[in-house]
């Protein structure tokens, strides 16, 4: 029994498993199949792997950046509620827990033995279970598992210097650093994790009136400031007041953050978000003389409570289909012109198959659509609506009523990328909105209700924008997304590669390269 953090790669004890099962495990978490709740249980088959086991359970750690030890009882409940459903005689686990930076071995061997000693007593069938043993391959471990040992001994048995492998094959996730930037009560707790491993955390008191003061200079001097020169200046500027808050306030205690993403300049990183700090503008934050999301490949994470829908397999095929849905009510001029000439350059790529709804376009009209074709990517331009009474029901505005996340879950077909440029009210034709007092940020919650709904539902992945941006920009910037799609790069390289298109072409002065976020993984590729 080995077990798993959301959103990360097998690795210690996983990752030995991991290679014995071929890469099942890593498969598996690279589509999304292993997220889920603290405590959730998984079972593996592992009849023809090179294991003494015939199944392999992994435990459920949740989101690292929660990771909580008084909860390691409740694993040690999980694994003996498994065994006894399944009337399973013989276990052998790792100590859950001790991989991590907040506990050390032997309390969470205390922990989790609680846990499982406790249920022995109480859940049915439990008394099937007649040997646990605990494996350690660090020596060094070992007389701390013995020290929180409730009873007992500890046999121990030399471990071979090294596993059997089976090779490794399929989607696997690559290298990447994640950053989690959530708030625990109040204050704020910033996690670093490497590939795979869990290596550093820190908190410090939540800065709530600096983020303030992040939205009210960006609208201030950014979205309503009429220069271009001081736009530009004034983004890196916020950039480096957000970065020296959140990720280098001297309380975190953590210095090695920008070494390691200087070491991996133009590589993969994800920020992992709460409610609290989805909102801020990390595509902006400005580390060591660039943006973060100019000089890696970035993508944001949002916590999801709840396990949803397994994102679809890719299908095989060279053809990049592409369901374009823009302006369905009517209303929206600047929309339907983004639909027409997102159309138009699809239909100039090669290898590309491209439905057009526009104008007047109804709930069946895309329900059919998503009921007959299997669509790579959904482009919606148009309204998000959102309810304020707060029952989930945001969504994309179609002519006759609202589509919703939960409305996509149900299709037959689900697009595995949606791509959103979704607004309130019409935009103008200037860049700065018509009334100064005017909310630039206008459609920023509907976008996190529906990345979430989007995201369960079993959608890989989403880009939309944080305020209204520019209609030019907007186009040059989705030209360019969907030119890379189809060359076969990643997502979280596609989308770089539109942030530097916005600036060739408009100006570092046009905010409409930071304006879009990428929710999901960023190693994604489509073809």
């Amino acid at each position: 029994m080995v077990n798993h953090f959301n959103g990360l790669t097998p690795s210690g004890a996983e990752g030995a498993v991991d290679r014995c099962l071929g890469g099942a495990i890593s498969r598996r978490a690279a589509r999304g199949e292993m997220d889920g709740r603290f405590g959730a249980t998984t079972f593996l088959p592992a009849v023809s792997a090179l294991l003494a086991a015939e199944a392999i359970l992994v435990l459920g750690l949740g989101e690292p950046e929660k990771f909580a030890p008084d909860r390691l009882p409740e694993l040690g409940a999980a694994l003996v509620e498994a065994v006894a459903a399944l009337g399973i005689k013989d276990v052998a686990t790792v100590v859950h827990g001790a991989g991590t930076t907040t506990v050390d071995a032997e309390t969470a061997t205390r922990l989790f033995l609680t846990g499982v000693r406790e249920a022995l007593a109480t859940v049915p069938g439990a008394d099937c279970l007649r040997e646990l043993t605990i494996v350690e391959r660090d020596p060094d471990k070992v007389p701390a598992i013995r020290r929180g040992l409730p009873v007992g001994g500890l046999a121990v048995r030399p471990a071979p210097s090294q596993s059997p492998a089976a090779p490794v094959d399929g989607d696997v996730v690559p290298w990447h650093l994640r950053i989690g930037i959530t708030r625990a009560g109040s204050g704020l707790k910033v996690t670093v994790i490497g590939h795979g491993s869990f290596d550093v955390a820190g908190e410090c008191p939540y800065p709530a009136d600096e983020a303030t003061r992040v939205f009210r200079t960006l609208r201030d001097e950014v979205l309503h400031a009429g220069e271009a020169s001081q736009r530009a200046e004034a983004l890196a500027s916020i950039g480096h007041q957000l970065a020296e808050t959140f990720l280098r306030a001297p309380e975190l205690n953590l210095p090695g953050l920008a070494e390691q993403l200087k070491e991996r300049a133009g590589g993969y990183v994800i920020v992992r978000l709460d409610r609290w700090t989805v909102d801020l503008p990390w595509e902006i934050a400005f580390l060591d003389g660039g943006f973060l999301s100019r000089t890696h490949l970035l993508s944001r994470q949002l916590e999801i409570n709840s396990p949803g829908r397994p994102a679809p397999p890719a299908p095989t095929g060279e053809t990049l289909n592409v369901l374009v849905v823009g302006d369905p009510i009517g209303d929206l001029p600047a929309a339907r012109q983004e639909a027409e000439a997102v159309t138009e350059r699809l239909r100039a790529l090669p290898h590309v198959a491209v439905t057009s709804l526009v104008h007047g376009v109804s709930y069946a009209d895309v329900s059919r659509e998503l009921d007959t074709t299997r669509y790579d990517v959904l482009h919606y331009a148009g309204h998000a609506r959102f309810d304020a009474a707060g029952h989930g029901r945001g969504g994309f505005a179609l002519a006759d009523e609202l589509l919703t996340a939960e409305d996509l879950s149900t299709r037959r077909y689900l697009p595995r990328v949606v791509f959103a440029n979704a607004c309130q009210s019409a935009r103008t034709q200037d860049f700065a909105p018509a009334r100064a007092e005017a909310n630039p940020f206008a459609g920023g919650t509907q976008t996190i209700d529906l990345v979430t709904g989007l995201l369960r539902a079993g959608v890989r992945a989403f880009v939309g924008s944080m305020w209204d941006v520019d209609d030019a920009a907007a186009r040059t910037f989705a030209g360019t997304f969907y030119t890379g799609l189809r060359e076969g790069a990643s997502i979280g390289a596609v989308v770089a590669r539109a942030r530097e298109a916005v600036i060739t072409s408009h100006g570092p002065g046009q905010p409409a390269w930071a304006g879009y976020a990428l929710y999901g993984s960023p190693w994604l590729r489509l073809l």
